[in-house]
C-alpha cells in the first residue's frame, strides 16, 4: 500500500485503542487519532479519543505499525505512560493523551502519520458547507479493524441534521 495520498495517510492516523484492567483483561477498546500540534515551533503530539474509551482501564495501549517501510501485517501494541485529559464538559466525550515520549521511548520503530491542526477547519469554512454533507469515518467501532495489518475501516455517510444547527439544544450534530 502507497502512503501518498491524504486519505491513505488517515488509515495510519486511526489506531486501535486498547484498555486494560489492573490483571492485564480487555475491558474496552476505541479508536485514536494522531494529532500534532505545533505551537513556536515546537511539536506536540497526542492520543485523541473518547472519554468513555479510556474510562475502560488503568492501562492504556495503542496498536501501531512498526517499521519504516511497508508496513502491513507487522504491529506491536504500544503501552501509554501518561494519564488522559478529558474534556471538562460533561457533554463532551473527548480526550486526549500526550504520546510524544512514549513513541520516542519506544525500542520498535513507528510507522504512523499525525494529522495537524491545519485540518480543522476554520469557522469560515464551516459556515460554507450546506444542510447535509457527504461525511467519510475511519476509525475501529466496537473493535471492528483488520487486526492482521492493524489498520481502521473506512465508512461513509451524510449528516442527519445541520452541522451549524445544534440538535436538541446541544453543540451536536448527527450523521
Amino acid at each position: 500500500m502507497r502512503v501518498e495520498s491524504a486519505t491513505d495517510q488517515l488509515f495510519y492516523s486511526t489506531v486501535p485503542v486498547i484498555c486494560r484492567d489492573a490483571k492485564g483483561d480487555v475491558v474496552s477498546t476505541g479508536t485514536g487519532l494522531l494529532f500534532n500540534y505545533t505551537r513556536d515551533n515546537e511539536d506536540f503530539r497526542f492520543l485523541v479519543s473518547n472519554k468513555h474509551v479510556f474510562n475502560g482501564g488503568p492501562k492504556i495501549s495503542i496498536l501501531i505499525n512498526k517499521g519504516s517501510n511497508k508496513p502491513l501485517g507487522k504491529s506491536f501494541e504500544l503501552e501509554l505512560s501518561n494519564a488522559f485529559h478529558g474534556h471538562p464538559s460533561p457533554f463532551v466525550d473527548v480526550a486526549i493523551i500526550d504520546i510524544d515520549k512514549d513513541l520516542c521511548n519506544s525500542e520498535e520503530p513507528c510507522f504512523c502519520h499525525f494529522v495537524s491542526e491545519e485540518v480543522i477547519p476554520t469557522e469560515e469554512q464551516l459556515n460554507r458547507l450546506d444542510s447535509i454533507e457527504s461525511v467519510v469515518f475511519i476509525g475501529c467501532p466496537d473493535g471492528l479493524y483488520d487486526s492482521f495489518n492493524s489498520l481502521p475501516i473506512a465508512r461513509t455517510g451524510t449528516t442527519a441534521t445541520p452541522l451549524m444547527v445544534d440538535y436538541q439544544g446541544n453543540p451536536t450534530f448527527l450523521v
